[in-house]
């Protein structure tokens, strides 16, 4: 069992926020992630705590990573015209997409991308949220 995780999932891995506690017990077999991932959750690791860098690197180990490709691109294109999203959105939900096939969802907690997700057909789930 695959699961897509965007930055906002990871996040909430390394800081606890109210949904840490619950998102912590989910255990998919594999964990991937866009590429782009790695940039923005050690952007934002350090803006909120410099301290937990290298947490944050220990725990993005732990994913597999879909490079950003002619593919995810393109992808990511269409759906920035297409969904109005904005550009990292838009290579987070393009990466998902490469991937649909062979992921069982996608873990996130960004409501625009997560309606973006919806509408192109992949099944999103936002643990300990109500």
């Amino acid at each position: 069992m695959t699961w897509f995780f965007d930055s906002s999932a990871i996040v909430k891995l390394i800081v606890n926020e109210t949904e840490s506690a619950v998102l912590r017990k989910f255990k998919p077999g594999l964990r991937v992630a866009s590429r782009i991932s790695r940039i923005e959750v050690l952007r934002n690791i350090y803006r909120i705590d410099p301290k937990k860098v290298e947490k944050a690197k220990e725990k993005l180990n732990g994913f597999n990573f879909i490079e950003m490709g002619e593919p995810v691109f393109r992808n990511a294109e269409e759906i920035a015209i297409t969904l109005e999203l904005k550009s990292l959105d838009a290579i987070q939900a393009g990466s998902a997409l490469f991937v649909k096939d062979s992921i069982e969802g996608v873990i996130s907690y960004d409501k625009n991308l997560n309606q973006a997700l919806a509408k192109l057909g992949i099944l999103v789930l936002s643990p300990g949220v109500k």
